[in-house]
């Protein structure tokens, strides 16, 4: 089952390229899944080797105890978010001058997709929780997942967003500053999730710590 869902997310990540690249052309999608590739890779590394919240179960392609889709996992469910939260308000992301509206959407439609993943993974011990969570959803789930999906979508597409519009003529800067803004993006998110962690536990009792 492992082995089938690598290769289900690495068609998915094929299908959605091959739209994005027909929508916004190549340039997008060397920028938009080459950053997501360092910040997919690198967020689960620094989770899996310095936080106590999980550990991945037998994937048969692994770098470094990584999944290696990955590699894909955060930027194919972000161009999702992307393109729901534009055709359910008719309005662009990438070239609005503000797009305040569009960020409660792409939070929502990714915390959507985080229910129906984690539910999925839990149930196939493709992940395993090693957290103490506060509140747990399904499978095991600490409630605290959608929140996660919420924020790194968010922010990546903020983040894609800011550097798209000044260096879109020079792909090279634009994925470069992408690739480095990766830690911010995963700090912030990862601090995210503590601030939400400790706020579940001053609601039902538990200690305010990440894990």
């Amino acid at each position: 089952m492992i082995l089938l869902t690598e290769c289900v997310v690495l068609a998915i990540a094929g299908v959605l390229i091959w739209h994005a690249s027909r929508v916004e052309g190549w340039g997008f999608v060397m920028v938009f899944w080459g950053g997501g590739m360092a910040v997919g890779l690198l967020r689960e590394w620094t989770v899996v080797h310095f936080t106590p919240l999980y550990s991945y179960g037998d994937f048969f392609l692994q770098l470094g105890g990584i999944p290696l889709i990955m590699a894909v996992f955060w930027s194919n469910f972000a161009y999702v978010a992307l393109r729901w939260s534009e055709n359910i308000l008719g309005s662009a992301f990438i070239t609005r001058e503000r797009t305040d509206e569009h960020h409660p959407l792409v939070f929502l439609v990714m915390a959507v997709i985080s229910m129906a993943v984690e539910a999925y993974a839990s149930q196939f011990h493709m992940i395993n929780w090693e957290a103490e969570p506060v509140l747990t959803l399904w499978g095991g789930t600490p409630a605290i997942v959608p929140f996660g999906y919420g924020a790194m979508g968010l922010l990546f597409l903020i983040a894609f967003r800011a550097v798209w519009r000044r260096w879109q003529d020079r792909l090279e800067v634009a994925l470069s500053w992408l690739i480095l803004l990766s830690p911010v993006i995963i700090l912030v998110q990862l601090g995210f999730l503590l601030v939400v962690k400790a706020l579940l536990g001053l609601l039902f009792g538990s200690p305010p710590e990440l894990a």
